[in-house]
This record gives structure tokens, C-alpha cells and sequence, in this order.
């Protein structure tokens, strides 16, 4: 199969280079992915300046197209689809260097990018991996590989898929589940620069609403298991729809 390859961690990050290097053993791929860094930019485009791609030779590409672009994660996508006319089969986003849990989803690029592979109607599967300081993403990648064709078969088109940090050994299996009621809750921190300057830094600190008994995400990788959760992309609210139409 034919399979673009994106992420939010940018195209020198270690985790795209993994599942690159484990998609290519048995099929066709090609990578698009931000010059830099754009974790966080949920499913935001550029639409205000030109996007430039450049295709880039890197360790851990080796007979793999990969290109660099200007943008955000979902640009990456588009440009991959359209702008270098790849017509991908399946799309792949990751490894993510840290879990995209609960409402995670609402501002991971990595998400985004795949969520925008499947509103082409591309089967399209995010992957990420709770550690941001591994430098070995070996294992995220077999997980991902070795649900592949299962995602195909199951008709869905946007999986999410969160790998503990553990050996392969380790993993205690695999668990469909849903969300969690993940949420974000610290305040902004005001600091003052070496000019004397104010400005504020988000901690990005975590809180778990729910039941660690509840069947979700955060449980489950906290338990050791790689958590699978199928999201759709319409939004609708269809009870309260059914109750506005009575």
C-alpha cells in the first residue's frame, strides 16, 4: 500500500523515523512533516504565507521520499496529498513524543493530521508514545504495524492509538476503549525576562477527571496496556438534535 507518513515533533524527530523505517519494510512510503516543532497546532492550516517543501535526506530515511514543509502538521497532510500527488492508501501520524490521551485530541497536531487524512475519507492512524525524552521508538512502530491491516479491515478511518513505554515483552495487550475526561488546569505563570519584559508560560499540567476504573484511555495505558480508541470527525450532537427537531 501507498502510505504518507506525518507528525507534529517535526520531521527530525526520532519518532517518525521509527514508524517510517517500520512501514517501509512491507510498504510504498513517503514523508511530509513540519522543518520544526508544531506540537500543539491541533488543525490549524496556513493560509496568510507561501508553504515551501523541501525534500530532505536524512539517517533513518534511507530509500524513503521525505520532504520538509513550513507548516503545520495538517498542511503536511495536504501537501502530501495534493502538492506532491502521493494519493496516499492509509495515512500515519507519529510516533507523537508523549501521549495524545482524552481531550488531547482537540489540540495534538499529530491527531489533527490524521483526522485530516480522514475527512479525505483516508484511513488514517495516530500514534504516540507517553515518554517525551526516549530516543527509541521501536516498539510504538511494531504496535502500530501490527494493527495496521486490522484498522484497514474494521472500516474505521481515524484510530488513535497510545503505546505505553515499556519493552515489547511488557505490554500487558490491547484495549478498544473510549476518551477520558483528560482535561488541562494550571494557570498561566507570569515570569519577567532579562529586559525586565512580563510574559506568561502555559505548564500544561494534567488532571484526570474520572473513575481510574472507567474504561478509557488513561486507565488502560496506565496499566500497561496500548490503548485503540476509533473516533468519527462529525461533530454533530445528534440527541440534542432529535430533541431541537421535536
Amino acid at each position: 500500500m501507498r502510505i504518507l507518513i506525518a507528525n507534529d515533533d517535526g520531521i527530525y524527530a526520532a519518532g517518525i523515523k521509527a514508524i517510517a523505517a517500520e512501514f517501509s519494510k512491507k510498504h510504498q512510503v513517503m514523508v511530509v512533516a513540519p522543518d520544526h516543532e508544531r506540537s500543539g497546532a491541533s488543525h490549524s492550516i496556513n493560509l496568510t504565507s507561501p508553504l515551501r517543501i523541501h525534500k530532505t535526506e536524512l539517517s533513518g530515511f534511507d530509500n524513503i521520499e521525505a520532504y520538509r514543509v513550513n507548516g503545520t502538521p495538517v498542511d503536511c497532510v495536504i501537501v502530501g496529498c495534493n502538492a506532491l500527488n502521493f494519493k496516499p492508501d492509509a495515512i500515519i501520524t507519529g510516533v507523537n513524543h508523549g501521549y495524545n490521551l482524552g481531550m488531547d485530541i482537540h489540540y495534538s497536531g499529530t491527531v489533527s493530521a490524521a483526522k485530516e487524512g480522514a475527512l479525505m475519507g483516508i484511513p488514517s492512524m495516530a500514534v504516540s508514545m507517553c515518554n517525551l525524552t526516549s530516543k527509541d521508538f521501536s516498539v510504538p512502530a511494531r504496535v502500530a504495524a501490527e494493527l495496521f491491516d486490522g484498522f484497514i479491515a474494521s472500516g474505521s478511518l481515524l484510530y488513535n492509538v497510545n503505546v505505553p513505554d515499556l519493552a515489547y515483552g511488557e505490554l500487558k495487550g490491547i484495549k478498544f476503549t473510549g476518551l477520558s475526561k483528560r482535561t488541562y488546569y494550571s494557570p498561566f505563570e507570569k515570569r519577567v525576562d532579562p529586559r525586565g519584559c512580563e510574559y506568561y508560560w502555559w505548564p500544561m499540567r494534567t488532571e484526570y477527571d474520572g473513575d481510574m476504573k472507567a474504561d478509557n484511555d488513561e486507565r488502560w495505558t496506565a496499566e500497561g496496556f496500548v490503548s485503540v480508541t476509533p473516533i468519527l470527525t462529525d461533530f454533530t450532537d445528534y440527541a440534542a438534535l432529535k430533541r431541537l427537531n421535536k
